[in-house]
């Protein structure tokens, strides 16, 4: 990894993220890389976890075993999401395709850390990105009870409407609201999120977050329209 290091890409992560200790500066696309020439090794990533190194930080998520994450796991990496880029990686490439995925984001989004509700909302939308909430895929079409199983199994609509008004989950809720769209079973939760939207009371014109959150939610469910 020593060999891949970049000083001056090291020098901008350190400004763009000051929480860091230690940097190389190596591209998070080269880290993936060396990554798959290695089997996954979830007691490697624990370790991993635990250094300050950022791009061992990031090794964690992408070597990480995610068929052997555990509840316990998430202890060892609730520390790293200050750090915004591994609790993107986290959510992406690894928690989110553990069995215990939804258990896990629902866990988190009702956190009181904004780092760990952003991981919450991202985690869901990656899991519904690889289709790993299989009970969820499976649900009929169009079903208006699923909004009464969102909320119980995820968070309340009014809530997440909320986290739309805190600063760093505009774009997070953004990213959800385009996988709820385009999930068959999970368009009648689009539809109420939107419908929700047009009914706050501030919104003869929409604010500015709220807005784009209804675009995209609209968006999603017309691309959905055209999806064989």
């Amino acid at each position: 990894m020593w060999h891949l290091r970049n000083g001056e890409l090291a020098a901008a992560i350190k400004r763009e993220d000051k929480s860091y200790t230690q940097v190389l500066g190596v591209p998070q696309p080269a880290l993936r890389a060396l990554a798959q020439d290695y089997a996954p090794n979830q007691p490697l990533a624990r370790e991993l976890v635990q250094l300050t190194l950022r791009e061992s930080l990031l090794m964690a998520q992408f070597l990480g075993d995610a068929m052997q994450f555990t509840h316990e796991d998430l202890s060892f990496w609730l520390p790293t999401f200050r750090h915004p880029e591994v609790r993107d990686a986290a959510c992406a490439y690894l928690i989110s395709a553990s069995p215990l995925a939804l258990q896990l984001a629902r866990k988190l989004v009702r956190q009181n850390e904004p780092a760990e509700r952003i991981a919450g909302v991202l985690l869901l939308a990656h899991a519904l990105r690889r289709g790993n909430l299989q009970a969820w895929r499976d649900l009929p079409k169009e079903d208006p009870t699923r909004i009464d199983y969102f909320e119980e199994h995820f968070l309340p609509l009014a809530q997440l409407l909320q986290l739309v008004d805190i600063d760093g989950l505009l774009q997070p809720v953004l990213f959800l609201a385009r996988q709820l769209a385009l999930q068959p079973s999970l368009q009648a939760v689009a539809r109420a999120l939107a419908n929700s939207l047009v009914d706050l009371p501030d919104t003869a014109t929409f604010s500015s977050p709220h807005n784009l959150l209804y675009e995209e939610l609209t968006l999603g469910l017309e691309e959905s329209k055209t999806t064989p």
